[in-house]
């Protein structure tokens, strides 16, 4: 009798648990939400952290042990675009990620300039806060042009640089996204779930698995966001920054990575700017669209290891800080 009764209430017990997890499915999508994050970030060994500079406040996540590393995400991201591929990287370098001003839980306003210019001189501010004398930089998309940009405006500090997909590489084909802003029509400016949808499918050559309420979930981020990044997108696109350019000025070794199914930006860049000198390197990710670090976090992590490890061997890194 003792061991069927403890059977029932262990059965009980499993049925409360299945109905709670099912409520917090339906009734509270941020809880779960802000929980896979949570666990994300746990398994890269992530910790948020959070400081203020100048009146500007920003949020990061940093961890693991080695030389420093800072990623930066593109547009409409935001710090936990890299997570999946720090879990890659973080036994061997210190990662910090920040949220770019404007984006994820740093600081915005509607009076700053979002430009590339702009971006760089917060994140200058901010990397000099932390101390970090020396560094290897990488960027996706926006993030890629502002990595760029930094490592031209600061080249003593920024060991390497690695560009994922980068914006700003003015004369690569006009992108699928391109074509749809010429027609005043942008997917980054989210009214609905559908609109969300639509998003995921030109970002990612197959979009991973979300849980019918955390897309609700992020899509109401998307919507809430939704005048800054109009504005934001303006600042971007009228303060003209051309990657294949101005990236000569930066004597470091570069290293450029690509979906080859990407619908943003067009992979035609990687070339263009691989061309440019033999220091900079490139890589196709197939069967991947514009966020290499979260559609192959691995494979990803693996290339820009391989890089980071030729580039040591060959003594390309230098040690001397920028003031």
């Amino acid at each position: 009798m003792k061991q069927k009764s403890f059977k029932s209430i262990i059965a009980a017990a499993v049925i409360l648990l299945t109905c709670g997890l099912i409520v917090l499915y339906y009734v509270s999508p941020d809880w779960l939400a802000r929980s896979a994050i949570s666990i994300e970030r746990c398994k890269a060994g992530l910790k948020k952290r959070s400081l203020t500079v100048d009146n500007t406040h920003f949020v990061y996540l940093t961890g693991g042990s080695g030389p420093d590393m800072v990623l930066l995400h593109g547009f409409g991201g935001n710090k936990d675009n890299f997570t999946r591929m720090g879990n890659y990287l973080s036994n061997d370098y210190q990662i910090i990620i920040p949220d770019l001003p404007g984006f994820g839980e740093s600081a915005r306003d509607s009076a700053w300039d979002y430009s590339i210019s702009s971006q760089v001189s917060r994140l200058h501010k901010f990397i000099k806060a932390l101390d970090i004398e020396s560094f290897h930089l990488a960027g996706n998309s926006m993030g890629g042009g502002i990595a760029a940009a930094y490592a031209v405006r600061h080249p003593q500090r920024v060991k390497s640089v690695l560009l994922l997909a980068p914006g700003h590489v003015s004369s690569a084909p006009p992108s699928e996204l391109f074509q749809m802003l010429e027609k005043e029509k942008n997917p980054f400016l989210v009214k609905n779930l559908k609109d969300y949808k639509k998003l995921l499918d030109m970002l990612f050559f197959e979009i991973p698995f979300i849980p019918r309420p955390i897309s609700i979930y992020f899509a109401e981020k998307m919507i809430e966001d939704r005048e800054f990044l109009q504005q934001a997108i303006v600042d971007v696109r009228t303060n003209f920054y051309a990657v294949e350019k101005h990236i000569l000025k930066y004597p470091g070794p570069v290293m450029v990575v690509w979906g080859a199914q990407d619908r943003v930006l067009h992979p035609k860049g990687a070339e263009i700017l691989a061309n440019k000198a033999s220091r900079i390197k490139k890589a196709i990710i197939d069967d991947c669209g514009h966020l290499p670090m979260i559609e192959k976090p691995k494979q990803t992590a693996r290339i820009y290891r391989e890089f980071l490890r030729h580039g040591d061997s060959q003594g390309a890194f230098r040690k001397t800080p920028n003031t």
